[in-house]
Order: C-alpha cells, then structure tokens, then sequence
C-alpha cells in the first residue's frame, strides 16, 4: 500500500479499489481511542498508589511498580517474538478486558481486605502489567502498519488517558462532600470508607471506558484496518527490522529513562512555597502532576506538524532535555534557587512538553523507517519495547538515587547521602553575604 493511500484510510476516506462501505468512520479519534484505552486504567492505578500503601501496607506502592515493570516488559518481549501469530484484534480484546477485570478486583480487594490482599492484587498486577504491554504493542503495531499519523494519534491518546484520573475523583469527592461525608487524604492513616468507594467507583469507571473500546474496536475498526495489515508481506526477517529501526528505538528509550529518573520522584518531594498553600501539599503535588501530563498532551499534539526528521535530530534533541532534568534535583534539595512555584511550574511544563513531542516523533520515525518493507507493524513492537524498559529502567534508577513511592515529600525520609550534599550545596542569601 502507498503512502497515500494510507493517509486516505486515516482520514475516513475508501482507498482506490475498495467499497464505500470503508473508511465509513474518523479512524483519527479511532485511534486516539485505542491510545486511551491500553493507558486509563494504568494511570488510575499509579493515582492510588498511596491509598493501596494505607491499605495493603508493606510498601504495596514499591512492589507493585517493580512488579509492573518486571511484568510489562516481559509481556512485551513475548509480543516481538510471537505477536504476528496471532490478530491484532484478538490481542486488542482480550488485553481490554484483562486491564478492566484487573483493576476491579484490586479495588474489591482494598475494600474487602481478604487475607492475603497483599498477593492477590500482586498477583492482579501482573495480569495488568502483561496485558498493557501486549495492549500496547498491538496498538503500536497496527497504527504502525497503517501510516506515521496514526501512530500519533494512538500516542495522543496514551496523553490523554493521564488527564482523566484527577477530574473523575475530584468529581465523586464532590459528591461525597454535598452528602456530608468526609475522607480522609490517601497518605494519612487509615482510609475512610468513602475512599475506599470512591477508588472502587473509579476503578469501575475506568474499566467500562476500556471495556467500551472492544465493541467500538469490532464494529468500526477491525474490518477496515487488520485486512490492510494481514495482506501485508513483510520483505524483511525480524532481525533486520531491528537493525533498521534500533536507533530510533534506542532513544525512544533514552527520552523515557530521563523523563522517569524525575517524574514523578522528584516532583513528589517539592514543597509548596508556604504553609498554607491552597489545597496543602497533597494538592501541589497533584497539581505538578496534572501539569505534566496536560503538557505532554500538548506535545503530543504538536509533533503532527509534518517536518523532516532524522534519528540525529532527535537525538541530539535529547541533551537539553538532560539539562532540564538536572534542574529538578537543585528544584528538590536547592529550595532558595527555585521558590517560586511558578518557576517550578514552568520547568515540569517545559520537560512534559518535549517529552511529549519527541516521543511522537520518535514513534513515527521509527515506524516510516521500514513502511514500504510491509514491516511497520514488527517495528511498532519492537519501539513500543524500548518505551516501556526505559520507563522501568528510569523508574529504578530514581529508587535507587532516592525518591518517594506512595506520596508527597513531607512524608518521605531523604536518603542520608543526599542529605548531606543538601547540606553542602544549599545557599540563602544570607550565606552569599561577605564576612
């Protein structure tokens, strides 16, 4: 299939020599809605992290990130080598409804407090660690095989599902709040029981939105777009895709191991710049993380400019983002250089916005690479791969330098190493002062 034709089947158009009874639907928010789907529910999930702490204890927050991670990557491997065997809509289905049965028992489970929640919502995390990464790789694959601008429509949707979390809660504790009842914040204490329902309400949520895309998926997708990649050769061995595509791969994974050695770590110790913030911390600490993921959306969105790319464009785009990031640190442990929160605002804006945008660009690149060898979609896989171990490898890493797992930096111990560089690099203006 030319390129053109590929655009046209985005846009809702009939290719050249089929029927009218194709491209019937705007695949652009088809695939936007594919992005939604495979990420909604894990970004529910990482919003609770403090409450599964208060309710499973024993750091859940720690070992269910690790376990994610571990499972993830796994699942995606396992989709590099065997994902051709079998339909994307087969892998697409049956990882919706494994993400939405999941989540909802993990929800259950907090409620219910059964012996042994502990290991069975470990245990449901793994199947939703597995699921996302084979959700993942499909949706890579199959907007991969069908044009650049799919792909980042499906990435733009992936944005967008981390807008949902904070709008839906606020939402159900307006609710509670109009009846009278209060809730008790997910890092102090013992949960109340309105919390309890309001994560189960919106772990529900959630998974009927997932669930949702199936139908969605059979009735206005499937037909017009698997037999596009199903009658797809590829000229090439999964070997040589690799070697193709490995440099847009590789920094794939680099964008994403500097985005996660920060974020969320080190935005979760920052302070507010006085007491009473409004809101309190736990509210500064939302509103930084809602900020980043509004930026990247952003980004997202501004990477579909057509412009040339190269894999040494985006590479060397890189290195001011790794300065940025060293930003965060002085943010974290320099408080007199970056006070302001509009300062600090600023900066979690600016690194979301290239995240978001190099990520998209990366993704395109990576998968027009290999477009005329009929071997896009084994690069969407391969790519998609990249993306996730970075996370996971970035995530480490900022466990190991230090950084909270569950909440906001008043309820987190700084690493003894760390506290004394903050010792010896902290400067007020009072110490500027001469003799």
């Amino acid at each position: 299939m030319e390129d053109h034709e590929k655009i046209d089947l985005l846009n809702g158009h009939p290719q050249p020599e089929q029927s009218a009874s194709k491209g019937r639907t705007a695949p652009k928010f088809g695939f936007a809605f594919l992005g939604i789907s495979g990420m909604l529910v894990y970004n529910l999930y990482l919003q609770e992290l403090g409450y599964f702490n208060a309710t499973l204890g024993s750091n859940f927050a720690l070992w269910g990130t690790m376990v994610y991670g571990i499972s993830n990557n796994i699942g995606q491997l396992l989709s590099i080598i065997f994902g051709r065997s079998f339909s994307f809509g087969g892998r697409i289905i049956w990882s919706c409804a494994g993400l939405a049965v999941s989540v909802i028992c993990i929800a259950i489970v907090t409620l219910l407090k059964p012996p042994g929640g502990f290991v069975i919502c470990l245990s449901m995390t793994v199947i939703l660690g597995i699921c996302g990464a084979v959700h993942q790789s499909a949706s890579c694959g199959l907007a991969g095989a069908i044009s650049g601008e799919a792909m980042n429509y499906m990435s733009l949707g992936q944005a967008l599902a981390g807008l949902f979390g904070w709008p839906v809660i606020f939402g159900i504790e307006a609710i509670f709040a109009h009846m009278g009842v209060s809730q008790t914040p997910s890092f102090v204490g013992e949960p109340s029981p309105a919390e309890s329902i309001t994560v189960l309400v919106t772990f529900i949520f959630g998974a009927l939105f997932t669930i949702c895309f199936i139908p969605y998926y059979i009735v206005e997708m499937a037909s017009d777009f698997e037999s596009v990649v199903e009658n797809s050769e590829s000229k090439v061995s999964k070997l040589e895709v690799f070697e193709i595509v490995f440099g847009p791969a590789l920094i794939a994974w680099l964008i994403l191991f500097v985005t996660f050695l920060v974020f969320p770590g080190q935005v979760l110790r920052w302070k507010p710049s006085y007491p009473n913030y409004p809101g309190g911390p736990f509210f500064y600490s939302n509103l930084l993380i809602y900020t980043f993921q509004v930026f990247d959306v952003v980004g997202r969105y501004v990477a579909m400019i057509p412009i040339h790319l190269s894999s040494n464009f985006l590479l060397n785009c890189n290195w001011p983002r790794i300065v940025l990031m060293l930003l965060f640190y002085p943010a974290t442990y320099c408080f007199s250089l970056f006070s302001a929160d509009a300062l600090r605002i600023a900066l979690v804006a600016i690194f979301a916005l290239s995240n978001g945008l190099l990520i998209s660009w990366v993704l395109r690149l990576g998968t027009e690479k290999v477009a005329h060898l009929g071997a896009a979609d084994v690069a969407g896989y391969i790519v998609s791969f990249f993306l996730v171990n970075g996370i996971f490898a970035g995530s480490v890493m900022a466990l190991l330098i230090g950084g909270p797992t569950s909440g906001p930096s008043q309820l987190v111990a700084e690493p003894e190493w760390l506290s004394q560089f903050h010792t010896l690099i902290e400067l007020t203006p009072e110490s500027l002062q001469p003799a």
